[in-house]
């Protein structure tokens, strides 16, 4: 069922042995398979050089006779900043498998986070020849279709990385949800949860947050991609990200970020 947890195993042989979908926790990652031929990981916060060094030992298991060839996809929107050694890591561990790679990867779908880190991500790549095809996504549901896999399956991956990071589930529903669909109204959000808008509200409450919180915080995660990928004016992001006004965006801005959003796409934009 969409929205589910995904099965939690405790080795990467139980990985590849058990039905996918399924994932291998570690510290701040996570590697899974999310099909027969589709593997992937996924990072979060800020992983130390011996997280990416933990995370690299369980993606070998890719890479031996046993497991197909897969198509990857590789989820780092949660990422918050990156570690130089822990970048290194992850860079040597595809150049000394390069060659495997190119034979067991089909291609990798890779979700970038917004800012700086987004940045350093994408151009993960550029910095070495790399063994598949690889393209760079903002949005869940356009990797899934890139890679032809189903998009529920994304949604419970989305599930199971926020319950492993102590989200509330349906807190990680609803997230999900708005950055699909930024604009929607509580009732319409609640009806796709399969809940009365007094529940869904009443369930926020609980899990210390609200839906007029989270729609925010969504439209402000559209805006930080629009103004990293486009130069358009401020009062043109306002409008596509959903604020009523450019004074309304500019405030809810600041609020999450700390910065206007002029301060912050000059800071991430500057070489």
């Amino acid at each position: 069922m969409a929205g589910a947890p995904l099965t939690r195993v405790s080795s990467p042989d139980a990985l590849l042995a058990s039905p996918p979908p399924v994932c291998l926790p570690g510290t701040r990652w996570a590697t899974f398979r999310l099909a027969p031929d589709v593997f992937g990981f996924t990072v979060w916060s800020r992983p130390s050089m011996e997280d990416v060094q933990a995370l690299t030992h369980a993606l070998e298991l890719e890479l031996s006779p046993s497991a197909p060839p897969h198509r990857s996809l590789v989820d780092t929107r949660r990422l918050e900043g990156v570690d130089a050694g822990a970048f290194e890591v992850l860079h040597c561990y595809v150049t000394r498998h390069h060659a495997r790679l190119s034979t067991q990867v089909t291609k990798l779908a890779l979700l970038r986070p917004p800012g700086l880190p987004g940045a350093v991500v994408a151009g993960f790549y550029r910095t070495l020849d790399s063994p598949y095809p690889t393209e760079v996504f903002d949005e869940p549901a356009v990797a899934a279709r890139w890679l032809e896999l189903d998009a529920a399956l994304v949604q419970r991956l989305d599930e199971t990385v926020e319950d492993l990071r102590g989200v509330d589930p349906l807190v990680a529903r609803l997230r999900a949800l708005l950055e699909a669909h930024p604009g929607l109204a509580v009732g319409d959000a609640a009806r796709r949860l399969a809940l009365s808008a007094r529940t869904l509200q009443r369930r926020l409450s609980d899990a210390g947050t609200t839906f007029v919180d989270e729609a925010v915080a969504a439209r402000v995660r559209t805006a930080q991609r629009l103004l990293l990928d486009s130069d358009a004016p401020l009062t043109a992001i306002a409008i596509d990200a959903g604020f009523s006004t450019p004074q309304h965006f500019s405030s809810a801005f600041k609020k999450v970020t700390g910065q206007s959003p002029s301060a912050w796409r000059s800071a991430r934009r500057r070489p």
